[in-house]
């Protein structure tokens, strides 16, 4: 190959290889399965060609990341909504009814939060097996699990300080 080489859908990327299955230059990114272009592996997939076992590894990391912040959307919607309805019950701008609705959209953020958490480090150990390969970088790397994982367990942990306070 030679050194001028420009990845066909980066052309301000070097190519590191040609696609084995038609012949175009890619770069490290457009890399799938060892030496084949993403369409290719997508036109081979479409014709019955099991995945490997890295492929797969990578797919359910990016299933779990978009699961966790699917939930992570969710613990951010029933906790404001929540934390709303039981401060308004308090000071009688709505009926006492909605304190115990608002304690219900708590109880759901915090299971969302674990739900989300759960998924990141789920995703960050299928990112882990899902190597080499350059199509996992970013997946869900170690700072990505960390940070839903925080946000996820913080509502956990800030009711377990509050009945601790009581």
């Amino acid at each position: 190959m030679t050194p001028s080489a420009a990845c066909a859908a980066h052309p301000d990327r070097p190519a590191v290889g040609t696609c084995a299955r038609c012949g175009t230059f890619i770069c490290v990114g457009c890399t799938v399965s060892g030496d084949l272009c993403g369409p290719c592996r997508s036109r081979l997939h479409v014709d019955g060609v099991a995945w490997t076992d890295e492929e797969k590894h990578r797919a359910v990391a990016r299933r779990s990341l978009k699961w966790s912040l699917r939930a992570i959307r969710l613990l951010l919607g029933a906790a404001g909504s929540g934390a709303l309805c039981v401060v308004a019950a308090v000071r009688g701008a709505v009926p006492p009814f909605f304190q115990q609705v608002g304690w219900t959209l708590l109880v759901v953020a915090v299971l969302a939060g674990i739900g989300a958490a759960v998924g990141a480090v789920r995703g960050y150990r299928a990112s882990n097996a899902g190597r080499p390969g350059p199509a996992v970088a970013g997946v869900v790397s170690l700072g990505t699990a960390v940070t839903i994982g925080g946000i996820g367990l913080a509502p956990a942990i800030l009711g377990v300080v509050l009945l601790i306070s009581r």
